[in-house]
């Protein structure tokens, strides 16, 4: 068998470039796009058919398929690239001799630099005259998608084989990977039933895929992508594994970003509107089941404007920055603190007492403590450091389980901050 360098072209860095190093390599490569269909094959496919490409594009390639493996080789196909899986499938092909061969083909969905799904690549091996050197062959296969780290165990579970990726995102060496079980990656944050419940499925169905947390040798955790596959010789005993994985830290990132900015407002890091809203409807289901109250306050700052026209609009960003953080440091850990726009914020209160004016004597003294806290002198380091003074009005109003909308309670705490305003600012205002 030869080594994996030698069997595959290194990863291409262009379209031209992977054609180019595809022609040369000793496999049949192809290439499939977002339709399914193929639209390429290396010059090493088209020597083997005796066919054009112009022939084999398409479904064109199909009808050199044996007839008895046609269905079964379309279904697991489709199967395959619908869920965006790696595949291994074994057909007869029909090679310009008119000869049908055994082929091994392992197909791979690949992705742009964005992430996008962009199609298939394919590796295909003659198999027919190495039957029994099928375990490597499949090896050779899986190891084509350079870009996965990828580890090949014996049946017993201990690591015969690591390419360079599992090393470059592991940080172990190919010497301390020999020999040793895919334990030493274990994060530590999934248990046994896990395991168990994974073992299981590839003991049933030969694979397992899903996301995982590893540990690199530093002791950094990183979540993982990870296909987990046996490998069974002609009678269906499994003598190897293979894993192979991608990090998944990257993607996680990104839609933990997304997921900040749907539900964060960018500039305090508060809630905004859409995960306040989000917590009103929970609130209100909990308080219905529990009987306690929950509160609403209305927090808006008096004469915010002058901030803006006095030191400019970075000053007035900064003081609101200050005025969220002072939020966060008064109120309770189980309160939602959100942005509700402007210069106006919201906090939700919940478990508040059962009898409504013990919940409202609890909500107008969170609400003082609120006002006097917002009420004092803020240091404004800007393109020069300015002390502040600035008060707060502020309206709250009660809700108990679902006796009223969510809007209607929305408004009647907007209309107690009117009315805290309109009596002079500076002061808390209770709408019951």
């Amino acid at each position: 068998m030869s080594t994996l360098n030698s069997l595959f072209p290194p990863e291409p860095q262009s379209p031209v470039e992977f054609k180019s190093a595809a022609d040369e390599s000793p496999a049949l490569i192809w290439l499939a796009g977002l339709d399914g269909l193929c639209i390429w094959f290396n010059k090493g496919w088209l020597e083997f058919t005796g066919r054009s490409l112009a022939q084999e594009q398409g479904n064109g390639w199909l009808e050199r398929l044996h007839p008895d493996d046609s269905k079964t080789c379309i279904e697991q196909y489709l199967q395959h690239f619908n869920a965006r899986e790696q595949f291994l499938i074994e057909y007869r092909l029909r090679r310009h001799d008119g000869q049908y061969r055994w082929i091994l083909d392992s197909g791979t969905p690949y992705y742009d630099d964005e992430h996008n799904f962009q199609g298939y690549k394919g590796v295909c091996f003659d198999i027919t005259q190495r039957r029994d050197e099928e375990s490597d062959i499949r090896i050779a296969a899986v190891a084509f998608e350079a870009q996965h780290a990828m580890i090949v165990t014996d049946a017993s579970k201990v690591i015969i084989r690591a390419n360079k990726a599992f090393t470059t995102l592991t940080g172990y060496s190919n010497e301390e990977t020999l020999n040793s079980t895919p334990n030493i990656l274990n994060s530590g944050r999934h248990d046994a039933d896990f395991y168990a419940g994974l073992w299981k499925e590839i003991v049933s169905n030969g694979f397992w895929h899903g996301e995982i947390w590893n540990r690199c040798k530093d002791g950094d955790l990183f979540p993982v992508l990870l296909t987990i596959t046996a490998v069974n010789d002609r009678n269906g005993i499994t003598t190897h594994y293979i894993g192979s994985f991608s990090d998944l830290s990257q993607r996680i990132a990104e839609e933990s970003k997304l997921r900040d900015l749907a539900f964060y407002d960018p500039l305090t890091r508060l809630a905004n509107r859409r995960l306040l809203s989000d917590r009103l409807e929970t609130a209100f289901t909990k308080s219905a089941r529990s009987g306690n109250h929950g509160a609403l306050v209305f927090i808006d700052l008096d004469d915010f404007k002058q901030v803006n026209d006095q030191l400019g609009h970075p000053a007035g960003d900064k003081l609101l920055e200050l005025i969220a953080s002072r939020l966060l440091l008064v109120m309770r850990e189980e309160d939602t603190i959100a942005r509700f726009g402007g210069d106006e914020f919201v906090v939700l209160l919940e478990n508040l007492e059962t009898d409504a004016n013990e919940a409202k004597l609890s909500a107008i003294a969170l609400a003082e403590k609120i006002r006097l806290a917002l009420n004092a002198p803020y240091i404004i380091n800007n393109d020069s450091t300015i002390k502040w003074e600035s008060t707060v009005s502020i309206g709250v109003s009660l809700f108990l389980g679902q006796k009223h909308s969510i809007q209607s309670t929305l408004a009647k705490s907007d209309n107690a901050l009117y009315k805290a305003k309109k009596s002079g600012k500076n002061q808390v205002h209770f709408l019951a």
